[in-house]
């Protein structure tokens, strides 16, 4: 069984993560931050530089609990994430998909079919090309692609259908990879192509106001 020290030390790694992710990014350049990006940032470098020092808080004799602590932590945060989206949709969901039920279908449908198309032609081609075995390049392929449309459910998914912890660990990579470049990618769109545009914001937030109050109504 793991000590309290260890779990201690577990939740006090998590809760950091978090404090100076969303302390890097509320650092503002010109307007432009990374908001809640600044957490996964911070995770990726936690994970380079400290994973050698949690596996060793992770031990229970000679059995090492990292594996199982890692999804723990995996699995809650899941949980929260899908929770927020829900509080924060949820109030103007049915009115919002009532109004706008065939764009959603159809941009959803678009998205996801060009997200997998890519990633079973990268799979075709690239087969046998590369030096590792079919099924580890097919992980981090699909990996690539949860990370690429920043979609947590597809990452868990994908990371379920595999059969060992190694091909687990692929999926994981491709998804960190691909993820870091979606998510500041979209924030940083976000910010700056209003710059561009010369876009006045405030206008802008007042009819979204405007918009989901009708919406309310529906």
């Amino acid at each position: 069984y793991l000590s309290v020290k260890t779990i201690s030390f577990l939740m006090l790694s998590v809760f950091a993560i978090a404090a100076l992710g969303y302390s890097l990014g509320r650092i503002t350049v010109k307007g432009i931050n990374l908001g809640t990006a600044g957490v996964f940032v911070i995770a990726l470098l936690y994970g380079c530089l400290f994973y050698s020092a949690l596996s060793k808080q992770l031990m229970a004799g000679e059995t090492s609990f990292v594996s199982n602590a890692l999804k723990i932590i995996e699995n809650l945060g899941l949980i929260l994430f899908v929770s927020a989206v829900g509080f924060i949709a949820g109030p103007s969901f049915v009115g919002n998909f009532k109004k706008n039920y065939q764009s959603y279908v159809l941009l959803g449908l678009v998205i996801i079919a060009a997200g997998a198309a890519s990633c079973i032609l990268c799979i075709l081609l690239g087969r046998g090309k590369t030096g590792i075995e079919d099924s580890e390049f097919t992980a981090l392929l699909v990996g690539l692609m949860a990370g690429s449309l920043t979609s947590t459910p597809a990452f868990s998914a994908a990371k379920a259908t595999v059969a060992t912890e190694h091909l687990e660990s692929l999926v994981s990579v491709g998804y960190g990879i691909a993820y870091l470049f979606g998510v500041i990618g979209v924030v940083l769109f976000v910010q700056i192509i209003p710059k561009i545009l010369k876009a006045d914001m405030e206008q802008e937030r007042k009819r979204i106001r405007v918009s989901e109050n009708e919406v309310r109504k529906l």
